[in-house]
């Protein structure tokens, strides 16, 4: 989903008229559409699931990713990809 920091981040690979307004919120709708749609047993994050490079914290990206399978209260995984390390941590030499 390469998620960043919500509102603030464009949408990448959309048609010019699509760019104005599209931002990681639209991927958030999405997944509650499709947890809506069909009502799922479980749900498993495939990898490439925060842009970690443009994630200005990424404790808080992986955590508004994430929230709309919270909410729902369907059990879910995430499976690392091999972007996912690239990230920046909220505080230095900590990691994630």
């Amino acid at each position: 989903m390469h998620y960043a920091d919500g509102k603030t981040t464009s949408c990448l690979n959309v048609l010019p008229s699509q760019v104005h307004g599209c931002s990681d919120l639209n991927t958030s709708a999405f997944i509650q559409r499709m947890i809506q749609a069909e009502k799922p047993n479980l749900i498993v994050f495939t990898g490439y699931n925060i842009f970690g490079l443009d994630a200005k914290d990424s404790a808080k990206s992986l955590n508004a990713e994430f929230a709309p399978v919270i909410a729902a209260g369907i059990p879910w995984v995430p499976v690392l990809g091999n972007h996912d390390q690239e990230v920046k941590a909220p505080y230095p030499g900590k990691g994630l």
